[in-house]
Parts: structure tokens; C-alpha cells; sequence
């Protein structure tokens, strides 16, 4: 049992690291569940927007079960936003392995690109709503198919009926729904995220419990100074520089980042040393010689104490970093 959880580890890894690679050879894995929808128009991204339970195998090993929920969120009703993943691979007498992580999706037509890893086709809607999709994504060793199902919340039962009389009163409006229960806290690193919120019901249902938070990676230290290789400079983004890498940078920009380097990346955010303001001024065209993609890279991923400036490779991936770098870089270039 335990050669076989190391394997499926092993094959989580090799998903996350060789995706993006292999989607820029490939072009992205084809859909399953049987086809898209006849003459289904294009969409924008809040006819997704909601939780869908994941059904599949591993197409290389299928008596290995994938299931759990894909969560998307829509700020804009635009073309993009991001999907949670919460799942689990197991096989026949093998303790489950979990999975949870966040990328950005993009709609294209009726096609959903899932931060390069995954790729989803429409098979079902109801007026505006999809309500099915077939689900799909490729390694040189493994292959993920499957299917999600929209999930739907019970309706609340109605408020009690006024008293008799000439006029009665209105029935009282239902309980509202318990906020969903938090993230537990990450062990040895950095604290897990908040479970999300359960939904409000409708009339009175109450809301189910949030999905709990991810368990933290083990904390790294910060170096004193800069702790960048030499082959760096020649380090290139191995993400696409396109509007959902770019609004996925933006998102964790904004979570990690602004506090010190501010808003716009002036260097004036409210945790700023005023003393290395300039330097901290991501916007200067003329630092963009000694601050290329995979110095940037580095620089966020090693941190340093002095001026601070907070190591973030315990608290995200390699590919989250790449694009926090792709956003920082279009800021320089503005």
C-alpha cells in the first residue's frame, strides 16, 4: 500500500510539473464524456460559475477512482476566473491520495482551458446554465477522464402563512444558513486556506458546510540577501503571457504582494520601508535590465531579510510564482 500511495504522489507531481510544457507541444487534451453540445453558442464565464462534482479514473490505471469538486468563480461574467480542485485519487484497498489547488480557467467558445492542466467541454445546459461537462487532462505516464456534474442547492421551505384577518401579517422569512466551517491550519508551514463560505439557502435552506482549507507546505528560511542562480538572467516564463495567467498573477499579486509594493506597484503600499521606496517601485522601465523573468523569479521565490521582502516558495508553487512574475512584468512595461 505504501509503494502505491508513493506512486500516485510521484504522478501528482509529474501532473502539475509537465502540464504546462506539454500543453504548449500538444495543444490541450481532448474532452471527455462523449462531445459538446450541437450548436451550444459561446459563453461567458458565469454560465459555469458554481460547484460541479468530479467523477473519473485514470485512464492509464483505471481501477484507480478520481472524485471530489471543481469550484468556479466568476467576478466579472467575463471570459476567465478561477477553478478550485478538491479531489481525490484512489485505487481498489489504497487509502485515498487528496489533491487541492487553484488555477485560473478560461473560456474559449464552448471549450474551458483549466490552467493549462485540464480541459473541459460543454455536454450540457439548461436556458443559460451549464449543467455537465466532460473533463480531461494529459501526462506522458498518466491521463485523467472524467466527468462534472453542476450541483445543485435544495430549495428552503416557505414562510409561515400570515394569521387570518383583514389583513394578515406577512409569514416570517427563513433561518438564514451557518457560514461554512474554516480551513484547518497547515502543519510545520504555512497556514492552510479558509474553507469557503456555505451558501445562503434559498427561502430558509440552510447552506452547507465550506471545503476545508489545504494543508500548508513546510516553511522555508529567508536568506539575508539575494539568492539567485547565475543561469537565471537567461531563465524564460514558461507560462503563456495571456489575459488568464495575467488575471491569476493579479489575484495573488494582490493577496501576497500589495501590502508592501502597493496597489499599482509604486512601492507605496502600507507595509512599505519608505527607505527602499524606490527600489520597490515595480514600475520603472529602467530596473528592467537587471530584473528579468527569472531573476524576478528568484527574487520572490528566495525572498530576503534585508530590505524585507517575505520568501513565498512555502506558501506557492513554482507555476504560481511564474505568474506573479508574468503580472509584475506588465507593470514594468506600462
Amino acid at each position: 500500500m505504501t509503494k502505491l500511495r508513493t506512486k500516485l504522489s510521484v504522478w501528482l507531481a509529474v501532473l502539475l510539473l509537465a502540464l504546462p510544457k506539454l500543453a504548449a507541444a500538444q495543444g490541450p487534451p481532448a474532452p471527455a464524456g462523449g462531445g459538446a453540445v450541437a450548436n451550444l453558442p459561446a459563453l461567458t464565464s458565469c454560465a459555469i460559475a458554481g460547484e460541479y462534482v468530479f467523477t473519473g479514473v485514470t485512464v492509464a490505471a483505471p481501477g484507480q477512482q478520481v472524485g471530489g469538486t471543481i469550484t468556479f468563480t466568476s467576478p466579472s461574467c467575463g471570459a476567465s476566473g478561477t477553478a478550485t480542485l478538491s479531489v481525490q485519487i484512489a485505487a481498489a484497498g489504497a487509502a485515498p491520495i487528496l489533491y487541492s489547488t487553484t488555477f485560473p480557467f478560461l473560456i474559449t467558445g464552448t471549450t474551458v482551458n483549466i490552467g493549462g492542466v485540464l480541459t473541459a467541454e460543454m455536454t450540457g445546459i439548461t436556458g443559460s446554465i451549464v449543467t455537465a461537462m466532460g473533463i480531461s487532462g494529459s501526462t506522458a505516464g498518466l491521463r485523467i477522464a472524467g466527468t462534472l456534474t453542476a450541483r445543485e442547492l435544495p430549495a428552503g421551505p416557505d414562510g409561515a402563512t400570515g394569521a387570518v384577518g383583514n389583513t394578515g401579517p406577512v409569514g416570517a422569512t427563513g433561518a438564514t444558513g451557518p457560514a461554512g466551517t474554516a480551513g484547518v491550519v497547515g502543519a510545520s508551514g504555512a497556514q492552510g486556506p479558509s474553507g469557503q463560505t456555505g451558501s445562503t439557502g434559498v427561502s430558509g435552506a440552510t447552506g452547507p458546510s465550506g471545503a476545508t482549507g489545504a494543508t500548508g507546505a513546510p516553511m522555508r528560511q529567508t536568506a539575508p540577501r539575494w539568492t539567485i542562480p547565475a543561469t537565471a538572467a537567461e531563465e524564460k516564463n514558461p507560462l503563456p503571457v495571456n489575459a488568464a495567467t495575467l488575471a491569476g498573477g493579479k489575484r495573488l499579486y494582490d493577496q501576497k504582494c500589495q501590502n508592501c509594493h502597493g496597489a499599482a506597484g509604486k512601492g507605496d503600499g502600507p507595509d512599505a520601508d519608505t527607505k527602499y521606496a524606490d527600489t520597490m517601485d515595480l514600475t520603472q522601465a529602467a530596473r528592467a535590465a537587471r530584473n528579468s523573468d527569472g531573476q524576478v523569479f528568484y527574487k520572490i521565490w528566495n525572498g530576503r531579510l534585508n530590505p524585507k521582502m517575505p520568501a513565498q516558495s512555502a506558501d506557492m508553487t513554482r507555476d504560481q510564482v511564474w505568474a506573479v512574475v508574468a503580472y509584475v512584468q506588465s507593470l514594468r512595461q506600462k
